[in-house]
Formats: C-alpha cells, sequence, structure tokens
C-alpha cells in the first residue's frame, strides 16, 4: 500500500511535521473521508526521505475541480454543445458552499497553523453539530479536515465528484432513473431501472454481433438476444414452449439495443449489413493497397496535416527563455510523398495554418529558403497547385478552408471519423521524419511527457526558431531531392533524370502527368493574409491598430480604390461609419483586400514612397513614437502659455503701478486730457526708438508742443540723461537730444 500525504505545516521549534493524508481513491472515485492532520518527527521523515524507494518528497499537484472559479461553475462546461456531459457543475458549488458555512466560524480570518494551533481543534466539531442541532458532527469534522488538506482554500471543500460524468465514461445508477412508465402511474406497477448494469451492456452488444445479420430486422434480433440472455426460465407445455424473461428484458427498447450493439467498433450498421459488408473490410483493403497506389498523377491529390514539432527552443530575444513547441503543418504530394509546402509557427493548428500550408505549396520557396540559410534554385523545391486535399477531421475541416478551396475550384475529402483506411499516409509518417530531425535535437520532448529522473529539458534546449528552420529546411531538401526512391511506373526507368523524388517529379512533368488544377491563386494568397478590423470614413477606409479592440485608428494609413467612390460607398459613409473585415500583408501596407460585393483590392492613398518598405511593426513603432512627441510637446506648450500669461500679468502690474505714481505726482488726468497731445507724444517715443530727432514744432502746434513738454517730469527724465544708462549709442543720442531742448540735465 503507497499512502499520500501533504504537508500543511512545518514546526521547526518542535521539529514536528504537520500532514494530511489524502482521501483513498476506489476505483474511479474518491472515498468522501478525509483523515485528520497527523502530526511526524521531522528528523525521522529526514531520515525516510534518504531512501527514495521507502519514502520521495514530490510537488503537490492540484486537482483540476479545484481550480474552477465560481463563473467556470455555473457556465463553463453548459455552455459547450459540442461535448456531451453530464456534470452538473452548479450542484457541486452548493455542496462547496454548504460545507464551508458549517466551518465558517472557525476558520474565517484564520491561518492554517492557528487552526492547527486551536485548544478546540477537536471539541469544536461537536460543539458546532449541537448548536446546528445536527445528529453528529462527521459532516463538520470532514469539511473542517479538507479544508485544511486543501492549505485554507475553500475549493477543497469540493465534492470528490471530478472522476464522474466526464464525456465518454458509462452510467451506472442504483436508483429509478427516467420517467414513470403509464403503468406504475395507472395500475401502481413497480418501475423497473432502464439504466442497464455492466452485463446487460456487455450482452446485447455479443447479441447484436450474434444475430444481426443480413435480412434480420432490430426488433426480431433484439428478441433473439433476449432468448439466450435475459430468460429467467423455460416451461414446456402441450402447446409449445413458455419463455419466461426477466423483469429487466422488458425496459430494453430497439433504440437501446442498436446504440449498446454498435459501441464496439467491429459491428457494421444495418446499411452497411445489408451492401453485403464484412466487419474485416478494412483489415482486408489495407493488405490490398497502399493509399498512395491509387493516383498516378504529380497534382492530382495531396495530402495536408499537422503536427507538433517535439522541440524545446529558446527566445532569440532573451536566450535564458524558452519558447512553446511550434507546430509544423506539411502538405504532401499523393503519389511519391513529396513535400510540397511546409508551414511552421506558433499559432495551435487551426484553419489558417492549413491554409498557409496550401499558399507555401503553391508558391516559390527560395526566399524563404534564402531567410533560413539555404540558398537554392526553383527546380530544387516545386511548387504546385493540386486539385483536391485530402485530410482529416480536424484543422483543414471547416467553413474558412472550404470556401477558400471552393473560390479556387479545388475540392477536398475528409476521412472517416476513427477509421484509419483512408488515413493519410503522412499522418502516419509524421513519427519517422520527426526521428530524422526532431528527435535529434538537444532539448527534445521526444513527443510524450516528461519521465520522472528524465534531465530536464529546459536546460538542454539551446537551439533558437532560426536554428530548428534551418535544420528542418535541411532535413525536407535531403528528402526531396537526395534520398533514394524506386520509381512508381515502369516506365519511369529509361528516362528519368535520377531516382529521388525530384526526379519523379521532373518526369511526370515532362511527361504531363498532371490533372487539371487552378492557376489564379489571389484568392488563397488573400485569405491567409492576416485579418484586420477596420471602418470605412468618407476618406476611405481606415485600420484599426491591433489589439486595441477597435477603438484607435492607425494614424496616415487609408486606402481607396475608384470602385468605392463610383458606387457611392464613400458618400453613405457620410451618414454612418461603417465596420468590415480587412486582409493586408503586415510586410506591405502598400495595399489591402477587403470583401464588398467580391474579393477587392484597395491601395494606400499617399505620396510618400517610402511606405513601401515600411512594415507595419515600424509604422506602428513610428506612431507611437509621434504620439509621445506630440505628447512632450504638448506639455510645453502648456508650460509655455502658462508662463507667458504670467510675464504679461507682471508686466502688467508693473505698468499699473508706475501709473499710480503718476497719479500722486502729478494728478489724475481725466479721459480727455488722457487722450490729448497722442501726436506730441508719439513723435518723442518715435524719437528714443529711432534716434530721429524731432521734428520742429509748427506754428499751430506750439502750444500743443508746450503742453506736452510740461508733462514730462523730471523724475521721467533723469535716468535717460546719465551717460551710463545705456549700452545703445542711439539711446545716449536721444537722451541728450532731450537734455539740450528742455534746458539741460536739471530742467
Amino acid at each position: 500500500m503507497i499512502q499520500t500525504s501533504r504537508i500543511i505545516h512545518v514546526d521547526l521549534a518542535q521539529e514536528l511535521v504537520i500532514h494530511v493524508p489524502f482521501p483513498k481513491s476506489l476505483g474511479k472515485r474518491l472515498a468522501n473521508y478525509v483523515p485528520a492532520p497527523r502530526a511526524i518527527s521531522a528528523i525521522g521523515l529526514a531520515k525516510a526521505l534518504e531512501n527514495s524507494e521507502k519514502c520521495e518528497l514530490v510537488d503537490f499537484k492540484t486537482p483540476e475541480h479545484w481550480l474552477w472559479t465560481d463563473a467556470q461553475l455555473e457556465s463553463e462546461l453548459e455552455s459547450n454543445p459540442i461535448r456531451r456531459h453530464r456534470r452538473k457543475l452548479g450542484k457541486w458549488k452548493e455542496v462547496r458552499d454548504r460545507s464551508y458555512e458549517l466551518i465558517q466560524p472557525f476558520v474565517e480570518r484564520c491561518t492554517v497553523q492557528e487552526i492547527l494551533e486551536h485548544p478546540d481543534l477537536q471539541s469544536w466539531p461537536a460543539q458546532r453539530a449541537q448548536e446546528l442541532g445536527l445528529k453528529s458532527g462527521i459532516k463538520i469534522r470532514r469539511a473542517l479536515q479538507a479544508y485544511l488538506l486543501g492549505l485554507g482554500d475553500k475549493r477543497a471543500l469540493m465534492p470528490g465528484y471530478a472522476n464522474c460524468g466526464a464525456p465518454g465514461q458509462q452510467k451506472f445508477s442504483t436508483k429509478d432513473t427516467g420517467r414513470p412508465t403509464i403503468a406504475a402511474r395507472m395500475l401502481g406497477e413497480k418501475k423497473h431501472k432502464p439504466n442497464l448494469s455492466p452485463e446487460a451492456r456487455a450482452k446485447l452488444a455479443l447479441g447484436w454481433q450474434r444475430h444481426k445479420t443480413k435480412g434480420v430486422s432490430d426488433r426480431v434480433a433484439l428478441a433473439k438476444t433476449l432468448n439466450d440472455y435475459f430468460v429467467k426460465s423455460v416451461t414446456p407445455s402441450g402447446q409449445g414452449i413458455k419463455v419466461e424473461l426477466l423483469p429487466e428484458a422488458f425496459d430494453i427498447s430497439q433504440a437501446m439495443f442498436a446504440y449498446w450493439g454498435l459501441r464496439s467498433q467491429q459491428t457494421l450498421r444495418s446499411i452497411e449489413l445489408n451492401r453485403g459488408l464484412l466487419p474485416s473490410r478494412d483489415e482486408t483493403l489495407r493488405r490490398m493497397h497502399k493509399a498512395r497506389d491509387r493516383y498516378d498523377t504529380l497534382n492530382g491529390v495531396a495530402y495536408i496535416d499537422s503536427t507538433s514539432t517535439d522541440q524545446t527552443l529558446i527566445s532569440s530575444i532573451h536566450p535564458l527563455k524558452r519558447l512553446k513547441s511550434p507546430w509544423r503543418t506539411e502538405v504532401l504530394g499523393a503519389s511519391i510523398d513529396y513535400i510540397f509546402g511546409i508551414y511552421v509557427g506558433f499559432e495551435a493548428a487551426s484553419a489558417t495554418t492549413a491554409l498557409l500550408a496550401i499558399l507555401s505549396a503553391a508558391t516559390d520557396k527560395v526566399d524563404m529558403c534564402a531567410r533560413f540559410g539555404h540558398i537554392i534554385e526553383p527546380r530544387d523545391w516545386y511548387g504546385s497547385t493540386f486539385n483536391m486535399f485530402e485530410a482529416d477531421n480536424g484543422e483543414a475541416k471547416n467553413k474558412l478552408t472550404m470556401y477558400t478551396l471552393q473560390e479556387l475550384s479545388t475540392s477536398a475529402s475528409y476521412g472517416k471519423v476513427y477509421d484509419a483506411i483512408n488515413k493519410a499516409p503522412n499522418e502516419s509518417g509524421h513519427h519517422q521524419r520527426q526521428k530524422r530531425n526532431d528527435h535529434l535535437l538537444p532539448g527534445t520532448t521526444m513527443g510524450r511527457t516528461k519521465i520522472r529522473g528524465e534531465a530536464n529539458r529546459i536546460e538542454a534546449a539551446g537551439l533558437r526558431f532560426e536554428d530548428y528552420m534551418h535544420l528542418l529546411i535541411g532535413e525536407i531538401l535531403r528528402h526531396n531531392n537526395e534520398e533514394y526512391l524506386d520509381p512508381p511506373r515502369i516506365e519511369m526507368y529509361p528516362k528519368i533524370k535520377e531516382r529521388t523524388r525530384r526526379g519523379v517529379v521532373e518526369w511526370m512533368i515532362d511527361h504531363h502527368y498532371l490533372s487539371s488544377s487552378p492557376m489564379d491563386i489571389d484568392v488563397l494568397r488573400v485569405t491567409c493574409l492576416p485579418r484586420f478590423e477596420a471602418s470605412m470614413h468618407t476618406d476611405g477606409i481606415h485600420l484599426f491598430v491591433p489589439g486595441s479592440g477597435g477603438k484607435r485608428l492607425i494614424r496616415r494609413l487609408v486606402y481607396r480604390s475608384d470602385y468605392l467612390l463610383l458606387q457611392g460607398l464613400l458618400h453613405q459613409s457620410r451618414r454612418k461609419v461603417g465596420r468590415l473585415l480587412v486582409h493586408m500583408n503586415p510586410m506591405d501596407l502598400s495595399h489591402i483586400w477587403a470583401n464588398i460585393d467580391g474579393l477587392k483590392r484597395f491601395d494606400l492613398a499617399t505620396g510618400d514612397q517610402d511606405f513601401e518598405g515600411v512594415t507595419l511593426m515600424d509604422w506602428l513603432a513610428i506612431s507611437e513614437d509621434d504620439r509621445l512627441a506630440r505628447f512632450l510637446a504638448n506639455r510645453f506648450e502648456k508650460q509655455h502659455l502658462a508662463d507667458k500669461l504670467a510675464n504679461v500679468e507682471n508686466r502688467y502690474k508693473v505698468g499699473k503701478r508706475a501709473q499710480q505714481q503718476a497719479i500722486k505726482t502729478h494728478g489724475k488726468l481725466t479721459k480727455t486730457g488722457m487722450k490729448r497731445d497722442v501726436r506730441a507724444m508719439t513723435e518723442m517715443e518715435k524719437a528714443i526708438l529711432t534716434g530721429v530727432p524731432v521734428k520742429q514744432s509748427l506754428p499751430w502746434e506750439s502750444q500743443e508742443a508746450d503742453k506736452a513738454e510740461k508733462l514730462l517730469s523730471e523724475p521721467q527724465m533723469v535716468p535717460q540723461t546719465q551717460p551710463n544708462s545705456s549700452n545703445d549709442l542711439w539711446l545716449d543720442i536721444a537722451a541728450q537730444i532731450y537734455e539740450n531742448h528742455s534746458g539741460g540735465p536739471n530742467g
């Protein structure tokens, strides 16, 4: 027996270790009883840990149902209509909350150490049960011990239902299920359990295999099965044999018989039996032919499938950080397993990755190989479009892929679920290719989880994504161009250039072993491009900043075309801005694609030719830098305006103080007096500023000039007559003129 416990408290002062044993596992369910905390010697535990065969210390793995939030318990599984389940998580939450209410006064606002050191730990459950009017404190004690097992986590009070009701598991009940029959309602008869036992289900499966043959209906096969396995007694009589069936036999319907009879993969349905098929048909076909032998043309059929790369890579930005394992999607020619296209990325397998692999198969790979350090010619890696694609029921079976292939006039077929007879060769060949490249690299996962005692993969990792792609492309080039291959047809032997996959491909091209396939792949190119949120305004289509939730537009990226002007779509945007999705290559901002009454191209409305070499990431960085510069400039503008207004206010106060001083000296002037002698005062001010002497007073102006001279006070003229009062020569000259005009420095 292996006993597992969780250490919940360590007291080094008293050399004690407190642990709580886990509930026992009874088959697929967990025992409800949680043992009480136990204390052992810390020294004894340390000695026991020296022998790893007897005692071992491992990290605690939190059960999955402890991690569910309240929102997930209420809606997560119930909102998924694809996977059927019987779990009622709302009741799980009710059980947890009721258990916590029993112990809440004792554990609330207390740590695990405080609970363990409380003097009433043993007697409190009985006292609490007496307060609540319960017969015993078993439920309270169980909740308290489960709470300690979870280290004060309320979710540890969740009932042990995690292994019950999972998808694909059979349900067995000890209570009557289903609605009452009419006999139970009208006659009061006991209703038998329609929930079949494991033995009854096995008998139905055996009866289906034995009696369900061609020409035998489900009703007759069920009756024969009941006579074989559900008979209570057989009584001969003068009129024949009387059979008495077991009570549970009357609750078995034809639907139940067909359901449990078809649970095995070896059984056939009624329509398959009528067609004369045999259960061994798949094995027979596997022995007769291989999937690749059904096709003769180069580009008639292609296989597409995705797999993990089984890698532990390091970041090129921070070499001490690891990355997730990338995913690889391959496109293989059906005739010779020539790898026509590939896509490797950190995105999970999806419709986009499948379309990117198809696009890679249809285009030239010279630039891609040069990016990762391989200089090749176009004949080293051929590209091709295909008439049909065969895939499994995974990433390639979705509306986006089907729509794109339909627009390309290409078809797709998908294999039967849980049946490998139509399985593509690349699905079963992933492991062979991974053994030649992926599993030879340091830090590989080998396609499995880490085994106890195995070296840490993170410490062994040392390859970047670029390094892995260089090695992977080199292996693909060897697979296509160097690996030996027997010519699949006898007629290839005389004129084949080389006995490799490339040689077979070139022979098929020269001898026109080709199928009709689409030549225009613009739809494929556009569909594979990333999608961005956009809006149509009066001046064109604007793109939103990725990740902004459709709230912030990208500056200066406006796209237009003649189609928008001729159809009046821009004018309609004056009333309401329309939202749409566009396709754009982040490496090329010169144009976008949008599905507006069909796929159409829109060009960037700009006269700056340098936009052709700017990527979306670069432009967003430039825009963010401009936003920062604009923000800082706005701060400077606010600071400048505040300083300016303060300076104006200060100088205005100085001028007002000068006016008050003049009023004290000369008295306050009337409005008429302030307006008088404007011309004379302006002439004198001009003389000071320009250094040009005041012009001679005219006869009719002599009186006004004399009045203006009287307005000049001695304190105002004295600072201007000092020879060192100014460093400007013209001010000194002006001061001398005024001294001469007024009769000297003393007036």
